[in-house]
């Protein structure tokens, strides 16, 4: 696994904008802009790792585009990924995914008004699932991969990804509670990485997003 620096590992303003609601999302602590600025970081790294791992299980697959059995590949052959937490496998992801997606496109949307809480909360998680294919494609370019992959793979990556953040800022948010605060911090992110990842993955994601967060990109300071 590839360490990296700040500079690559700074993500646009609105995969950062994005990032910060769904960390809002998950707890009722303020989310402050370093903390938001560090789950960012590790995610970006995080799902970066799993991209590369994918490409390459495409490549020995022979195919030229990246499928949700080449995440799970991915996942599987890496140490340190086959520790991530069962809401990560990327098999559980697809069959959620998959069960989600056959429901939404036989039901029509209801209105507002109408719209029971089950309803409510489908449309919500794929919308969360929309803009986080977009998230993932803007986050691959900001990287540099030109890598395709095929949009049930992406979707798979956008599950993970919230996944990851739901996994870490529950955790983050239980450990500034415990210390009676009112603030999520980037520390307790950094706490929250070192007990959610395992190995290498953990010690480069948790220096990624804390240098992030004492590196803060230009211009992310406003309007995130």
């Amino acid at each position: 696994m590839a360490t990296v620096s700040a500079s690559s590992t700074q993500l646009p303003l609105a995969n950062l904008r994005l990032v910060r609601q769904s960390m809002e999302d998950r707890t009722r602590l303020q989310v402050t802009k370093k903390s938001t600025l560090a789950m960012g970081a590790a995610l970006r790294y995080v799902v970066g790792e799993i991209v590369e791992g994918a490409a390459e299980a495409a490549v020995s697959d022979g195919k030229k585009k990246i499928l949700p059995k080449h995440i799970g590949m991915a996942v599987i052959r890496d140490a340190d990924l086959s520790q991530l937490p069962d809401s990560f496998a990327a098999g559980k992801v697809e069959v959620s995914f998959s069960g989600e997606t056959s429901k939404a496109r036989s039901t029509a949307v209801p209105s507002a008004s109408n719209e029971k809480p089950a309803e409510k909360k489908r449309r919500a998680s794929a919308s969360a699932v929309t803009k986080y294919k977009s998230f993932i494609k803007r986050l691959l370019r900001s990287r540099g991969r030109s890598a395709s992959l095929t949009d049930q793979a992406l979707t798979v990556l956008a599950l993970m990804a919230t996944a990851f953040i739901r996994e870490t800022v529950t955790c983050a948010d239980t450990l500034g509670r415990e210390d009676g605060r009112k603030v999520l911090t980037a520390d307790d992110i950094l706490s929250a990485l070192a007990l959610v990842l395992k190995g290498e993955l953990q010690q480069h994601a948790v220096a990624a997003a804390g240098e992030e967060a004492t590196s803060p990109a230009p211009g992310a300071s406003t309007h995130m």
